[in-house]
C-alpha cells in the first residue's frame, strides 16, 4: 500500500467518542473555577468594606480621643486651682 493510500484510510476514520468521564470532570472543573472566581469577588468586596469601615472607625477614634485630651487637660486645670496654696 502507498503513503497516500494509508492516508486516506487514516483520514476515513472517525474521531473516538468523546470520554463522558472526560467532560464531566472538565464540567466540574468550570463549576469550580466559576465558584473560585465568586467567592474573590466577595473577598474584594468585604476588603472595600473594611477598608471604609476603618477608615470611618480610625476617624471617630481619633475625634473621640481628641475629645478625652481636652477633657483631661480641664480637669488637670481644675486640680490646679483648687490645690490649697
Amino acid at each position: 500500500m502507498t503513503a497516500a493510500g494509508r492516508e486516506r484510510r487514516l483520514a476515513a476514520v472517525p474521531p473516538p467518542a468523546p470520554d463522558p468521564r472526560l467532560a464531566a470532570a472538565e464540567a466540574r472543573r468550570r463549576a469550580a473555577l466559576e465558584e473560585v472566581d465568586a467567592l474573590d469577588a466577595q473577598v474584594e468586596r468585604l476588603a472595600r468594606e473594611l477598608a471604609e469601615f476603618s477608615f470611618r472607625y480610625e476617624r471617630g477614634l481619633v475625634a473621640g480621643y481628641a475629645e478625652l485630651e481636652r477633657a483631661e487637660r480641664l480637669v488637670h486645670r481644675i486640680q490646679v486651682l483648687e490645690e490649697p496654696w
